[in-house]
C-alpha cells in the first residue's frame, strides 16, 4: 500500500565498541607521554652540554698563593753560623788579631769594594806552622799594579784571611783595644764557614782573581770574581765584606771566600 511516498530502505548504525574506544584512548596517552620523555630528554642534554641547572660546576677556589720570603741577611748569617759547628773557631786573643789586621788593610779593602782593582795574580805561597803569606801582584783598572803581601793564619785546620799589605808596610799588626765584637764574630764565622777557596788557593788551585763586579748595600758588598790560573781550572766565586764606621771613618773587613 502506498501513501504516495517513495519507501527507502532504513539504513543500521553499528553499535559503539567500548573495547575499541579504550584502545584508541590509550594509543594516544602513550604517543603524549612518550613526546613528553623526548621533550625532556632535549632539555636535559641542553642543560648537559652548557653545564646549567643541575649540571653547572661550581667555581674553583682560587689556588692559594703561598708567598716565598726573600732570604734576609739574618737567615743567611744564621746558617753559616751554624755550619761552623764542627770547626773550633780561635781564641778571643787570636780573633782580636785577626781584626786588627784587617783594620790596617782598610785602605786596599775599600779600593776593592769600590771596583778600583782588575785583578789579582798570586804567585808565590810560603807557608811556615799556621802562617801563610802569599805574595800578590794586584792590577788596577787603569793599568798601574800594587805589590805586597796577603796574609792568612790557620786555627784547628781552618784558615783565615787576616791582612792584604803593600811592600813597605808590616806585615802583622799590634792589638790596638777592644775590636767590635759584632765584625769580629762575622769575620771569624762565616770564614769557619767557607773554606773551600782558601784551601784551593794554598794548593795551588787557583792563582788569579779576577774581579767582575762589585755590589753594595747598606754596610755590605759582594765582590763577583772569577777565580783561575791553577790546577782547579776556572771557577767563579764572591768575596764578601761589611763596612763600620769607626772615628768617623768607614772600615771594611772581609768576611768571607766562597765559590758560587
Amino acid at each position: 500500500m502506498s501513501d504516495g511516498m517513495q519507501q527507502y530502505p532504513q539504513q543500521q548504525v553499528p553499535a559503539p565498541d567500548p573495547g575499541r574506544d579504550v584502545a584508541k584512548s590509550r594509543s594516544g596517552l602513550l604517543f603524549a607521554l612518550l613526546g613528553i620523555v623526548v621533550v625532556i630528554g632535549a632539555i636535559v642534554g641542553v642543560l648537559y652540554l652548557t653545564g646549567s641547572g643541575p649540571f653547572a660546576k661550581p667555581e674553583a677556589e682560587p689556588a692559594a698563593q703561598t708567598e716565598t720570603p726573600a732570604a734576609s741577611t739574618e737567615t743567611t748569617e744564621a746558617t753559616q753560623a751554624a755550619s761552623t759547628s764542627t770547626v773550633t773557631l780561635p781564641p778571643a786573643d787570636a780573633q782580636e788579631v785577626m781584626y786588627w789586621e784587617q783594620f790596617a788593610s782598610n785602605g786596599t779593602i775599600t779600593e776593592l769594594v769600590e771596583n778600583k782593582f782588575g785583578s789579582f795574580e798570586l804567585n808565590q805561597i810560603a807557608t811556615t806552622g799556621d802562617k801563610a803569606d802569599i805574595r800578590v801582584k794586584g792590577t788596577y783598572r787603569d793599568g798601574t799594579t800594587l805589590s805586597g803581601w796577603m796574609l792568612l793564619r790557620q786555627y784547628d785546620e781552618a784558615w783565615y784571611f787576616t791582612m792584604i799589605t803593600r811592600d813597605g808596610n808590616p806585615t802583622t799588626t799590634p792589638v790596638s783595644g777592644t775590636p767590635d765584637a759584632a765584625v769580629t764574630k762575622a769575620i771569624v764565622e762565616r770564614q769557619a764557614a767557607n773554606q773551600e777557596v782558601l784551601k784551593a788557593i794554598l794548593d795551588g788551585g787557583y792563582k788569579v782573581i779576577a774581579i767582575d763586579d762589585v755590589t753594595t748595600g747598606a754596610g755590605t758588598a759582594t765582590v763577583e770574581v772569577t777565580l783561575a790560573g791553577g790546577s782547579d781550572g776556572e771557577a767563579k766565586g764572591k768575596i764578601t765584606c761589611i763596612s763600620k764606621e769607626i772615628g768617623g771613618v768607614t772600615h771594611w773587613f772581609i768576611t768571607g771566600f766562597s765559590k758560587t
